[in-house]
């Protein structure tokens, strides 16, 4: 039997033969709000007389320590998100840009393979939760989604480093097998949510046919319910190696 393509088998989203190439459900939870810092009455003047130059988010539960976002002037600033599990890195660009990556080294650019996604938003508001909280405001940046595509198609699947993937493969005689991010975990045979599934690959007779991967143009780089894209942790040794090589 032939394997189906995307186009003509990606219908219910409850489907175990499920092909990649639409949506079938939105899911919608409550968004979640994080409890700010108090100030502290004792430091209240030097707070205030600093706050006319600078505005730092080193309150935020899981926001470093040592990172300020200035106001006043125009100097490179990073800021790391220590609850995302790979801990993302946020670096204040110009004019109110900034770039999210995997590295604390700031990029030369927004455009600069090693950025995930890029969003505008005031320099006085902590750029994390304006990212969590305002998804339609983020962009998701191309070079670095085309390097991460050509790294699982090239170097996770076509090489069997992802053993999730194989037994989905080992599951059933043929099909499609999605590769979900880490936001949304699933039981072997269970389909993730759409918004999850950064692309698929069919196989037949257990084995994975590379040539088949299919990226889900639906896919997002985070949404309010979920946060920002997790990857596997093969994936992430995959690209973190190739965002090595990148100029």
């Amino acid at each position: 039997m032939i394997a189906r393509t995307p186009a003509t088998t990606f219908r219910a989203v409850s489907s175990l033969r499920q092909a990649p190439s639409s949506v079938a459900q939105r899911w919608q939870s409550t968004a979640t709000t994080r409890p700010a810092t108090p100030l502290r009455l004792a430091n209240a003047l030097p707070r205030a007389r600093a706050a006319a130059t600078t505005t730092s988010f080193s309150g935020r539960p899981g926001f470093s320590a040592a990172a300020s976002f200035s106001t006043s002037t125009p100097s490179f600033k990073s800021a790391q998100d220590k609850e995302h599990p790979q801990s993302l890195w946020y670096h204040s660009l110009s004019n109110g840009k900034y770039a999210v990556t995997y590295s604390s080294t700031p990029p030369p650019s927004a455009e600069h393979p090693s950025v995930i996604a890029s969003f505008n938003a005031d320099e006085k508001v902590d750029p994390i939760a304006h990212a969590r909280e305002n998804p339609d405001d983020v962009h998701a940046n191309g070079p670095f989604w085309d390097l991460l595509h050509k790294t699982l198609k090239e170097d996770v699947v076509a090489k069997g480093k992802d053993p999730i993937l194989q037994q989905e493969a080992d599951l059933r005689e043929e099909g499609w097998a999605h590769l979900g991010d880490g936001r949304h975990q699933t039981m072997p045979g269970r389909i993730p949510t759409p918004d999850a599934i950064i692309a698929s690959v069919s196989f037949t007779g257990g084995k994975l046919a590379p040539e088949s991967y299919t990226v889900n143009g639906t896919h997002r780089a985070v949404t309010k319910e979920e946060g920002f894209v997790v990857l596997r942790d093969t994936w992430f040794e995959a690209i973190k190696a190739a965002l090595s090589k990148a100029k």
